[in-house]
């Protein structure tokens, strides 16, 4: 039977992750699929929420408590994905967690299956494409922006994007591309409060 409360909290938590990003917008998500959690312990989507924002917030250094929150993102994805294995989202949020624990390998399995479940997942090529360029593969690492960009180029969170890619045309020399992204970027982030935007920060 459907919790229609839970439901309301999972609507609310997706409505403000998809939105810019800021640490108060990404603690409000958290909440919301936490208290779905709460309403609903079975509740796949609510841990696959809890999942996805915690691993952002380690990727955009929000976090307060690293280990610990790469722990319960952790757990959290790996009692989603036990419970189902068929959710793009699910695999996602794990990709980009094992690349935050610099298992890039593992971090392109899991976001190369969340695009086989959902081609339009723009989010997935994105990370994808960071993935492989941490792998030394940026060339392959292009075509996988370019098509998160062709996917969703209204993401509020598009500097991110382009960041990516112009971060990939300039480990691959190609430098009068990656200064037209970072121009791209410069109008996209103009205006703007966001610095970051979900850039990922490589593990040390």
């Amino acid at each position: 039977m459907v919790n229609i409360d839970a439901q309301d909290f999972l609507l609310r938590g997706w409505a403000l992750y998809y939105r810019g990003v800021s640490a108060s917008v990404r603690q409000e998500a958290l909440q919301a699929f936490e208290r779905a959690l709460e309403l609903d312990p079975g509740s796949i989507d609510g841990r696959i929420g809890i999942g996805a924002v915690l691993t952002d917030d380690l990727v955009l250094s929000f976090s307060n408590s690293r280990e610990q929150d790469i722990a319960r993102a952790d757990q959290a994805l790996s009692e989603a994905l036990e419970r189902d294995l068929n959710r793009s989202m699910a695999h996602f949020a794990m990709g980009v967690l094992r690349r935050v624990q610099n298992r890039l390998s593992d971090s392109k399995i899991e976001l190369e299956t969340a695009i086989a479940l959902d081609r339009n997942n723009a989010r997935a090529f994105q990370q994808l494409g960071l993935t492989l360029m941490w792998l030394g593969q940026p060339e392959t690492a292009i075509p996988k922006i370019e098509k998160a960009i062709r996917l969703n180029p209204y993401d509020p969170n598009i500097v991110s994007y382009y960041w990516a890619l112009g971060s990939s045309n300039l480990v691959s020399g190609r430098i009068d591309d990656a200064a037209a992204c970072s121009k791209k970027r410069g109008r996209q982030i103009r205006g703007s409060s966001l610095c970051i935007c979900g850039l990922p920060r490589r593990s040390r």
